[in-house]
């Protein structure tokens, strides 16, 4: 045979590949820190900090005796009182051009990208650039939650663990000794651990190899160490990984760790709980260990740039990350390793 029409004679019109029309996803670090602590709010507010008034621990009452007369013996004074003022923590913005958009997945008319290039509405252009907005989304909470996470490990001014050694056991153990010691204001059944991954395996490690595993004494007991079976919620969407001695663990993402002491090591805490559903107020002076304030979430506005024939999309939050009660908190330290 001959002169047989076969791909290899039209590849010019044949495509050389098969694109799946869905992309896969980026790997992202999970947002732990948002749902660990109450969240408040001073949006619509004309100042642009809050603060929060703090009463001073008074002490125990004085005595007295039978017909001496009283003099003053104690004055009624406040504690330093917690000022926070929100900042533009996130200000992003990414220019597309209307090129890009109809070439893409798919294929738009260049008569829809440019009108609503030019005169969309928001929800059109969020619509139109789905995609973008979805990462740079994922791109702003991961700022958010990298904020949090550095100021809040790093508040606690008392701490347990030692540098360059891992941790254990033992120091989980002082972390709640600790924390008692400090007289929180929220109940234990709102205490809980908040850990890197390192300090997580550490733990797992002491408990099913260091203290003898299935056979050694730690597994004769009832103690609880549920972390050694990580039966957290079902794809570890808020960080919980288990339970320690009763107490919930929450592991953040490793992309985010916070260190010290020369990156040496990694930071952690033992804390008192925050309900993000919660603001500030509804804690009747008992607020937990820290809060989230923010002025505005993530916010997203356009601009067309027709000298570039594009569309700048823009996104900003303010907000900041504050600790309102030291005392709530035990810092953690352990090697990161």
């Amino acid at each position: 045979m001959a002169n047989e029409t076969t791909a290899t004679s039209q590849a010019a019109l044949i495509a050389t590949e098969v694109i799946s029309r869905e992309v896969q996803a980026s790997h992202g670090p999970r947002m732990v820190m948002l749902g660990l602590v109450c969240h408040d709010t001073m949006d619509g507010e004309p100042s642009n900090s809050k603060r929060y008034a703090v009463y001073s621990d008074l002490g125990a009452a004085s005595g007295g005796s039978e017909g001496v007369d009283l003099t003053p013996t104690i004055e009624l004074a406040m504690g330093t009182s917690i000022t926070l003022a929100p900042t533009e923590g996130v200000a992003d913005m990414a220019l597309i051009t209307d090129d890009t958009v109809m070439r893409r997945l798919g294929g738009t008319p260049h008569r829809t990208v440019r009108s609503v290039f030019e005169s969309g509405t928001p929800q059109q252009r969020i619509a139109l650039l789905a995609p973008d907005v979805r990462r740079m989304t994922k791109r702003g909470l991961q700022k958010i939650e990298a904020d949090g996470l550095d100021t809040l490990l790093a508040a606690p001014s008392t701490s347990v663990g030692t540098t360059n050694t891992d941790l254990t056991i033992l120091a989980a153990l002082q972390a709640i000794r600790q924390h008692k010691v400090n007289q929180p204001l929220r109940p234990p059944s709102e205490w809980g651990f908040l850990l890197p991954g390192a300090a997580v395996q550490h733990l797992v490690v002491e408990a099913a190899v260091t203290s003898g595993g299935l056979g050694g004494a730690l597994w004769g007991s009832a103690i609880d160490f549920s972390i050694v079976n990580k039966p957290g919620d079902e794809f570890m969407q808020n960080g919980r990984v288990g339970s320690i001695l009763n107490y919930p663990v929450f592991e953040y993402d490793d992309e985010l760790k916070v260190t010290a002491n020369a990156a040496a090591d990694v930071l952690g805490m033992f804390f008192s709980i925050g309900n993000p559903a919660r603001n500030t107020e509804s804690y009747g002076g008992e607020v937990p260990h820290g809060v989230y304030l923010e002025r505005h979430f993530l916010n997203f506005a356009f601009q067309s740039d027709e000298s570039l024939r594009s569309l700048e999309v823009i996104m900003n939050a303010r907000y900041i990350w504050g600790e309102i009660n030291d005392l709530d908190a035990v810092r953690i330290l352990a090697d990161n390793d």
